[in-house]
């Protein structure tokens, strides 16, 4: 497989259904295959950075990267030249299909007993690992990179476990108000996302990024039969993702925008409830193998852009390693399906 971060805008130029689509009070949506393959590279770069010496990725400040040891967690953060904005990438778990088997699903309502939050909530270890990485820097960089560069607008982007972090980053900048009101956040991208929280809480995340509000763009990327966007369980469970799905087919040559619910079930649900099962095409998004497995290749694309190769150069003689990974049993799935008691 052909990493394709500099040529997916191309390869994925027709879409079935149409690009834009406004309605009510959410932020009218526009999806651009290029952002996103520049959000799938910082995202990779999470994955693929050990200190922020090790920056491959050209025009990718690297500020700062955070981790948690207790989770295991990790978020970069930067200075994105491309389009002048602060950046912070969610990395995912560096053993996704061991969270998938061990994860204990509890809801938690963290966002205090009074006020307009009080009945909104989320899976109770998204919200921890969350948490941990920002009390370990992620605020204090984000604020200290924007006054470095001067540059006022943030994007967060996130992959796995690292998605439901980065929707979790929109939330908090969005509807908590957690940052200084000088920044702007002005997208959250995610791939592979889990379900966050409930239905309350994807009402509540909606209304906090509308024009009323921040007015800030939510594209959640989904591929074929990847197994984490249908965890938690929605029916079961009643978790509901946020909105606006972009998804992809097997072979990430062509997407659908999907409808404004974040439950479409023409998209990734067309598989829902067990039959997508797969994390092949968890770890594969728009044709680049995402996990501490394809960093290698990452790294090679990036001394070839900063060799004076164009991306798409670089990509088409560097390879992304293909992993065949089992799919995960359908038993598996069901143990996210017992009644979690909510906790504060």
């Amino acid at each position: 497989v052909v990493a394709t971060l500099g040529v997916v805008a191309s390869v994925c130029s027709a879409a079935s259904r149409p690009q834009t689509l406004p309605e009510g009070g959410e932020t009218p949506f526009e999806y651009d295959p290029a952002r996103a393959a520049r959000a799938l590279a910082l995202t990779e770069l999470s994955y693929c950075i050990k200190d922020k010496r090790e920056n491959y990725l050209s025009d990718a400040h690297v500020e700062a990267v955070v981790t948690q040891a207790t989770s295991g967690g990790r978020a970069v953060v930067g200075f994105d030249a491309t389009d002048a904005t602060v950046f912070v990438a969610y990395r995912g778990s560096s053993n996704t299909r061991n969270w998938i088997e061990n994860a204990k699903i509890v809801k938690t309502t963290p966002f205090g007993k009074d006020g307009p939050y009080a009945d909104v909530a989320v899976e109770r270890g998204f919200w921890d690992w969350y948490r941990d990485l920002n009390a370990s820097g992620v605020f204090e960089s984000v604020v200290k990179t924007s006054a470095q560069y001067g540059v006022k607008d943030v994007k967060v982007v996130g992959h796995s476990a690292g998605g439901a972090c980065a929707t979790l980053f929109a939330f908090d900048f969005s509807a908590l108000r957690s940052f200084p009101d000088d920044l702007s956040l002005v997208s959250s991208t995610t791939f592979g996302s889990p379900r966050v929280g409930d239905s309350n809480f994807a009402d509540a995340y909606t209304l906090a990024m509308s024009p009323q509000r921040e007015n800030a763009v939510t594209t959640r990327v989904t591929h074929a039969r990847d197994v984490v966007p249908h965890l938690p369980q929605e029916r079961l469970l009643h978790f509901r993702h946020v909105s606006r799905e972009v998804f992809y087919d097997e072979p990430n040559a062509h997407y659908d925008v999907c409808d404004g619910s974040g439950e479409d079930p023409e998209c990734s649900n067309a598989c829902a409830p067990l039959g997508c099962t797969s994390v092949n095409d968890h770890m594969d998004y728009l044709n680049v193998s995402l996990g501490v497995a394809g960093c290698p290749a990452a790294r090679v694309r990036g001394a070839a852009e900063a060799r004076g190769e164009s991306a798409e150069e670089a990509a088409s003689h560097v390879e992304s390693p293909r992993i065949d990974y089992p799919d995960i049993p359908v038993d598996v799935l069901l143990r996210w399906t017992d009644e979690p008691a909510a906790t504060s």
